[in-house]
Parts: C-alpha cells; structure tokens; sequence
C-alpha cells in the first residue's frame, strides 16, 4: 500500500517539513495502533462526521468533519476545550475537492491574521504531494495530560482515514 504525507505547518501556515508516513511504520510508534484503532472504528461507523476519545480517560479527543468523499478536516482537543491541532486530509482521489479544502482554510488564515502583525503563508495550497495529512499544531505538549497522544493522534487518524480509502 502506498505511504501518506504529513505537512506539518506553523500558526502562520508555513511549511515546516514534509514527513512521507507508511501505515506499518506508524503502527510501530507506541500506542499508535491503539489509537488507529479507535479511529478506524468510528470512521467505519460515520465517515461523514465522528468524535472520538483518544484514550479510556477522555482527555483527549478528535473530531472529524468530511467536506467531500475524500476530503475533510479533523480537530484534537484536550477535554477541557483547548485546541491541540487542525489538520486537513486531502486524499488525491478528487482534485476539486482537494483543492476545496485547502483553499477555504487558507482564506480562514488570511482572514485571522489580517490587522495583526503576522503575515500568513500559502504554503498550504502550493502542496502537491497525496494523500496528505497537512497539520497545524496550537497546543503545546508541555501541558498536555496525554502528551503521547496529542503527538500521534493526527497522523494515526490519517492512517485509519487513508485505510478507509483504500490508500494507506
């Protein structure tokens, strides 16, 4: 099967790296085929939209939206609210759809930090690679409960979605 790739962007929307994962390497990533699991479990139930917890005590969760059949965006949250990260899954089955959901967010950015001192980057749209996890992280792990957990938990959910696809 083939591997997937993480982007992993600033607040700003600049690219930091450009990561290519395999399904079998990230299953060897301690507690990484717990938390596919989980993931796969709910996707299969919803593909369209899911929450899960991350771990039996519910400190973290990952929210899921899909915007097209093979498109969406999925959110980490530590239970008391606090956004850990934003990623967006474009899976290289439909280009529109791709397109679609890396253009909206970006204009999300453009509009955040308008009138601040921060400049967004397009980064985002200019990345061809597919399928592709494209993350933002916000939280820190320094605070975190289940610092592991918020470290994997976008690319272990790209796993299972990419699976589901029949891509990863």
């Amino acid at each position: 099967m083939q591997p997937f790739f993480v982007a992993d962007l600033n607040t700003q929307g600049e690219l930091r790296e450009i990561t290519e994962y395999d399904y079998a390497a990230l299953e060897r990533i301690p507690g990484a085929t717990d938390l596919i699991a989980r993931c796969s479990g709910e996707l299969y139930k919803n593909p369209e939209e899911m929450e899960v917890a991350l771990s039996d005590i519910r400190r973290t969760l990952l929210r899921w939206r899909a915007t097209a059949s093979s498109a969406g965006i999925a959110t980490v949250r530590r239970a008391a609210g606090d956004l850990v990260s934003v990623s967006l899954l474009a899976a290289g089955k439909d280009a529109e759809a791709d397109k679609a959901t890396l253009a909206v967010f970006q204009q999300h950015l453009v509009r955040e930090l308008r009138q601040t001192p921060f400049e967004p980057a397009f980064d985002l749209i200019q990345i061809k690679e597919r399928p592709l996890l494209a993350t933002i992280t916000f939280a820190k792990n320094s605070d975190a409960d289940e610092p592991l957990i918020e470290a994997i938990a976008d690319r272990s959910f790209a796993a299972a979605y990419f699976r589901y696809l029949r891509l990863a």
